[in-house]
């Protein structure tokens, strides 16, 4: 398999054009949004990269200068075991979206999550919020990798899996927002 495919998901493009004033100075000019409320599953291969159906490719940048904020979540178990995400800039890991620790042998992820000896009705729920600097004059790709521990990826549900109302039967979504700033 080459990583699990949302079959059904919903999608969106840019959801607006906003101007105002970011806390860091700057005015933000568009806002991109991406998700995926489909509670799928999947087998994978443990400790391998595997694209999700997150992606947001910008329109050309206002500016060279234009910064980029990328937030998002991702709701995923596997079972007890760790689970990892990281934001790619097209195929690229970019320092400010990824830990750095160059020379090691450690993932660099954007964030990570355990479940080891917890419920399998349980979920992590991995937040981030990211910073980019491209100095670009072209349209951005922006997309969300997941990778599991174990060998059974569970997005947008728990494990278990019961057709009941219990809260943590709940159906999740997972998001994907850039947001583009001009000096």
């Amino acid at each position: 398999m080459t990583g699990i495919v949302n079959s059904t998901g919903a999608r969106s493009g840019v959801i607006g054009t906003t101007v105002g004033t970011p806390s860091g100075g700057g005015v933000l000019t568009e806002v991109w949004y991406d998700s995926d409320p489909v509670p799928w599953s999947g087998s994978v291969t443990a400790d391998t990269w595997y694209d999700s159906p997150l992606s947001i490719t910008t329109a050309t940048p206002s500016s060279v200068t234009s910064r980029y904020a990328i937030q998002g979540h991702f709701q995923i178990i596997d079972n007890t075991n760790a689970v990892a995400v990281r934001i790619l800039r097209g195929t690229t890991e970019v320092s400010t979206m990824v830990g750095n620790d160059t020379g090691s042998n450690h993932q660099r992820v954007t964030v990570a999550g355990s479940h080891q000896g917890a419920d399998t009705n349980q979920r992590n729920n991995l937040a981030f919020t990211v910073y980019d600097d491209p100095d670009s004059t072209t349209a951005l790709t922006y997309k969300l990798q997941y990778m599991m521990e174990g060998t059974t990826a569970y997005i947008n549900r728990n494990a278990t899996w019961t057709d009941n109302a219990i809260t943590y039967s709940g159906i999740g979504i997972c998001t994907l927002i850039v947001y583009e700033i001009t000096s």
